[in-house]
């Protein structure tokens, strides 16, 4: 099974044929797509190892975080959910994304403690 690399979608999209690109800023946006390949995660592998250890994963980050601009259409952001609502959306994500480590407790806990560790100014729209 072969598979297709990640830059090949912009590698027949960009070229100056197409875009008017020059070969010479087609090789940039390819390097630059190419060095952000591996900063995003999906949820399900980053739950993986469970729920509180995916929080705690993050924490580092939250730490550093002086103001959080969110937008959420399906819930609120985490640094303003209470225990309950956490609890809750957790249970679901467990389930839904067949997460074997029963660790929502946890999870919540790291949570609020993040949340009264927090810093950030939060400026956060939704539509939940």
């Amino acid at each position: 099974m072969s598979t297709v690399p990640a830059h090949r979608p912009l590698k027949t999209f960009v070229p100056g044929q197409v875009c008017g690109v020059s070969p010479q800023r087609t090789n940039e946006l390819l390097a630059e797509q190419q060095s952000t390949a591996g900063m995003w995660v999906t949820y399900q592998r980053l739950n993986r190892a469970g729920l509180r250890q995916a929080r705690a994963s993050v924490r580092p980050i939250y730490d550093r975080t002086s103001l959080v601009r969110a937008y959420q259409s399906r819930t609120f952001p985490g640094l303003i959910q209470t225990a309950g609502f956490t609890t809750t959306v957790l249970q679901q994500v467990r389930i839904r994304q067949g997460v074997q480590i029963d660790d929502v407790t946890a999870a919540v806990a790291e949570r609020m403690d993040r949340q009264r560790a927090s810093k950030a100014v939060i400026v956060s729209a939704s539509s939940a």
